[in-house]
């Protein structure tokens, strides 16, 4: 072999590692970048998570007021409650929704679709309570066992909703 050819070998040979590197390079930079976009879709679900269960808190919140306001005979507190229960209502459930419309995993769309009847019939309770105590403290009491019976059964699973958010789905290779 001449000289020559032992060059463009050696330079072959460096031409062939460069793309190795490169493309090793560019699948991991990939990877990265899915990975990246992947925990971004994943915090903005967990967050959408804690604004939903904020706001199953304060929904009980707002039937205890309405509470209040009944044994005090006060409507102006009666009709803020509601106010706020409508409000609270509505922020829970389209915070689920953001859950449902993020690129996540089927499973934790499913959850979801699991949680929003349960959502509906808890806020229901709630409003049946608020809309007794309009009228008499002894009937919206009456109604709070359901409530309570609602409020605990959307707590119950709630933390287990809620941790499988902060797993992410493994990646199938």
């Amino acid at each position: 072999m001449n000289l020559r050819f032992q060059i463009l070998g050696l330079g072959l040979v460096g031409l062939v590692v460069a793309l190795l590197v490169g493309g090793i390079g560019w699948v991991n930079t990939t990877r990265l970048a899915s990975d990246f976009h992947q925990s971004v879709d994943m915090g903005s679900a967990l967050q959408s998570s804690q604004e939903a269960d904020m706001m199953h808190d304060a929904i009980r919140g707002d039937v205890l007021l309405a509470l209040v306001g009944a044994t005090n005979a006060d409507a102006k507190q009666i009709e803020e409650s509601q106010k706020d229960l409508a409000a609270h209502a509505e922020t829970f459930t389209k915070a689920l929704q953001a859950i449902t419309e993020l690129p996540v995993a089927p499973e934790i769309k499913a959850l979801v679709a699991e949680t929003l009847p349960l959502v509906k019939t808890y806020t229901d309770a709630g409003q049946a309570v608020i809309q007794a105590a309009k009228g008499d403290a002894a009937a919206a009491q009456a109604l709070v066992p359901e409530f309570q019976k609602q409020f605990a059964a959307l707590e119950s699973t709630w933390p287990i909703r809620a941790t499988r958010l902060k797993k992410p789905p493994r990646r199938t290779r």
